[in-house]
């Protein structure tokens, strides 16, 4: 605190008398005394912002990777440098990104990607603290970014820069993905479009463009966009987002394509997988598991759910032992209509988990495919003609023996932690 001193306010209006001059009254000059108070500058800061994470399935989770998208009140947040996640008074690990602006550059809503572990049905508490007094919290660890002119670099796995062949590498202890010599199969990793009953692939694709969208260290995402010809005159635009958690190593991938002609029938995303000497065990995620080897090149094994109005389901298994397709197994009214969607291929040293999502919630036909050759194939085609399509696949790279609990679960795979921001 300042000490005392006489003052008077020199301007029209002040404490003064007219003109900013003094009160003189029965001689006395009498002084207005100002006191300033000094106080330490208060950080600026607002009141946390409450997000609640929630398992919902009924599985443990380890390090579950999860995203939170949370609305910033105008001018509340210029950026996304002073902030900072917390739980029970300790900071969490945290990657932020700026997902849309308001007209004043401030941060409109902002991104979060941090890792969860969590009992079943369990609850869990964080806030979100902003303001510029906020010192931000621990730089996470992670997943390592490089780029090269034919290839980008997430971690383990390599994406190629012209989306076909996609997935170029992915290397979890030992390599899980195939290369491709034969010219005939050149399309078979990455995105497939069908239209007049022909399959087209990324390899013809126009106006090609990839980006990074997450650098990590929690999340990285890969997107490519562009356009794909269906004949002279007429092509489609797509988009293709790869995306990877550094805490489990799955490649979650989204493509979707618009298509005003109509045009287009289905969409299917293809892996080339690379096991060692057969047998390769495989399963799915039929109402009672469903399971089967393929012990040849020409061995398949083919799940097909059907998904008619007023729940009129079905799913068959279909399996070939170097010849045609013969029945394996069925659904029926007592054992349930409608399959999950997920399942394993593996063989003595590692496993791909793999799932759908949003497995036969929308009238169509679904399908996955495997073959004896390493090739796994997901598809999905509407019961009725569409502008819009959509297919998004996980693909879990692990080693076997499979670990029992959620660290490999399809179904925690396919089913993301609740999140409520208030």
């Amino acid at each position: 605190m300042q000490a005392f001193r006489p003052a008077c306010i020199r301007r029209s209006g002040g404490f003064g008398g007219p003109e900013g001059r003094p009160y003189v009254r029965g001689g006395w000059l009498i002084a207005i005394a100002l006191v300033t108070i000094v106080l330490p500058l208060t950080a600026q800061t607002t009141k946390p912002i409450t997000i609640t994470v929630s398992e919902t399935t009924g599985i443990r989770r380890n390090e579950y990777p999860t995203n939170a998208r949370v609305p910033v009140p105008r001018a509340a947040m210029p950026n996304a440098d002073h902030v900072r996640l917390r739980a029970n008074g300790a900071d969490v690990p945290a990657q932020f990104a700026i997902a849309e602006k308001w007209e004043d550059g401030s941060v409109r809503t902002l991104d979060i990607d941090f890792n969860v572990s969590i009992l079943p049905g369990e609850s869990k508490t964080f806030q979100l603290e902003y303001g510029a007094g906020i010192t931000p919290g621990p730089i996470a660890r992670g997943l390592q970014v490089t780029e090269a002119p034919d290839v980008i670099q997430v971690g383990n796995v390599k994406f190629g820069r012209s989306g076909s062949p996609l997935i170029v590498s992915a290397t979890y202890r030992s390599e899980f993905i195939a290369s491709i010599e034969t010219a005939s199969l050149s399309g078979a990793n990455g995105l497939g479009v069908i239209a007049d009953t022909t399959r087209r692939d990324l390899s013809a694709a126009r106006d090609l463009k990839v980006e990074l969208l997450k650098r990590g260290p929690l999340v990285a995402v890969v997107q490519y966009t562009g356009r794909l010809p269906i004949d002279a005159t007429y092509d489609v635009p797509f988009a293709i987002t790869c995306e990877m958690p550094s805490s489990k190593s799955w490649i979650r991938t989204t493509a979707t394509v618009t298509d005003s002609a109509k045009r287009v029938t289905a969409l299917v995303f293809s892996t080339p997988l690379n096991f060692g000497d057969k047998p390769w065990m495989w399963d799915f995620g039929s109402p009672n598991g469903t399971y089967g080897a393929m012990r040849n090149s020409g061995d398949t094994v083919f799940l097909t759910q059907q998904v008619g109005p007023k729940d009129m389901n079905s799913w068959t298994v279909q399996t070939s032992n170097q010849g045609p397709q013969s029945p394996y197994e069925s659904s029926t009214a007592s054992r349930g209509t409608t399959a999950a969607g997920w399942g394993h291929i593996y063989d003595a040293s590692k496993a791909v988990a793999f799932g759908i999502d949003r497995f036969a919630t929308e009238p169509g036909r679904y399908t996955i495919s495997l073959s004896g050759l390493g090739f796994a194939t997901f598809g999905f085609t509407p019961a009725q003609p569409r502008v819009d399509h959509q297919l998004t696949v996980y693909e879990h790279f692990v080693s076997t023996p499979i670990p029992i609990g959620a660290v490999t679960s399809p179904t925690a795979m396919l089913n993301p932690l609740t999140v409520t921001v208030k």
